[in-house]
């Protein structure tokens, strides 16, 4: 009898300790790339050579892009980003990092002009930025809110009613 209450004691003990672990880690902000976390920082150049450092958005939030020039899915969701751009131009950051150690340059730049992008075009050569938010997947996208805190992470093609979706509680989000 004494052991079921020995085991009990450490059961309740493990579980006391698992709650306060999940409560004090959620609610930190540490840069992660994983929802509910702030966005990581970093710096890359537009293909213009342009510096770029996000997650400075001036309190707006962004739709941070990641792809390639030879992925399908990439071009198929490269029209709907620009049409995005266009639409929130002010209020929404569009940004595409392209993981250049797995592309070039002048694919890149063939990329913008066939499907005319507008929104800042950054260049990861040595995908450092790729494995900084883990974007196995290509495209991989996350929505970042006006205060820099990862809301969301898609792997993978998101057709544009759904992304448009998403971006809309972004917009009105305290």
């Amino acid at each position: 009898m004494k052991r079921h209450y020995f085991i009990g004691a450490i059961l309740l003990t493990l579980l006391g300790i698992a709650i306060y672990v999940n409560s004090t880690t959620t609610d930190r902000k540490e840069a992660a790339p994983v929802e509910g976390f702030l966005a990581p920082h970093f710096s890359l150049a537009t293909l213009e050579g342009k510096k770029i450092h996000l997650p400075d958005q001036n309190g707006q939030p962004i739709v941070l892009n990641f792809w390639t020039s030879w992925c399908r899915p990439c071009q198929a969701e490269a029209p709907a980003l620009e049409k995005l751009h266009q639409q929130y131009q002010g209020k929404v950051l569009i940004v595409g990092v392209n993981l250049t150690a797995q592309d070039t340059v002048d694919n890149v730049k063939k990329f913008q002009q066939q499907h005319r992008l507008h929104y800042p075009l950054l260049l990861d050569p040595n995908n450092e930025v790729g494995h900084l938010y883990e974007a196995n997947a290509i495209p991989s996208t996350y929505l970042i809110d006006k205060n820099g805190v990862i809301v969301e992470k898609i792997k993978g093609a998101i057709d544009p009613v759904s992304l448009e979706n998403k971006i809309q509680p972004l917009l009105i989000k305290e």
